[in-house]
């Protein structure tokens, strides 16, 4: 009779521990980008909290940057803020453009829409094929600062 009682508390165990509720948090993949939708190119440049440089690319009208992904465990565009510190935007005809960073969006950012590090609206954001991508538009150019 003990050699039964030992297996059934063995067996009350095991059921209990698959039978446990599982308080495992939901994990996203968020992918984002920046878009160039003007008609004008433009040139942009991502920088790091390291000072590094993540992107400093030319953006012919209708490109993007490369798609940057991270995962959270909450579903939320976040800005850009978790990927770089500072972006400037200069539009290649002219010296117009804009320059935010994370700390302080200062007057040389983006009027037209919230500052890409602290925008958390959607409407800033077009979700394209699961990617929230930040669009430079021609609005933006044509309401661009002038750029020291």
């Amino acid at each position: 009779m003990k050699k039964n009682s030992f297996n059934l508390v063995i067996l009350l165990i095991i059921a209990i521990s698959f039978s446990s509720c599982s308080t495992e948090e939901n994990v996203y993949t968020i992918k984002k980008r920046i878009k160039n939708t003007s008609n004008q190119s433009l040139e942009l440049l991502l920088i790091g909290y390291s000072n590094d440089t993540i992107v400093n690319q030319i953006l012919l009208p209708q490109s993007s940057t490369p798609e940057f992904s991270y995962t959270s465990n909450i579903n939320d565009i976040m800005g850009w803020g978790d990927i770089a510190s500072k972006i400037k935007v200069r539009f290649l005809n002219n010296n117009t453009g804009y320059e935010c960073n994370v700390e302080n969006t200062g007057n040389m950012c983006f009027t037209t829409k919230g500052s890409p590090f602290d925008s958390r609206n959607p409407q800033d954001y077009i979700l394209d094929d699961n990617i929230y991508t930040y669009e430079i538009t021609q609005e933006d150019y044509e309401n661009a600062h002038v750029l020291p």
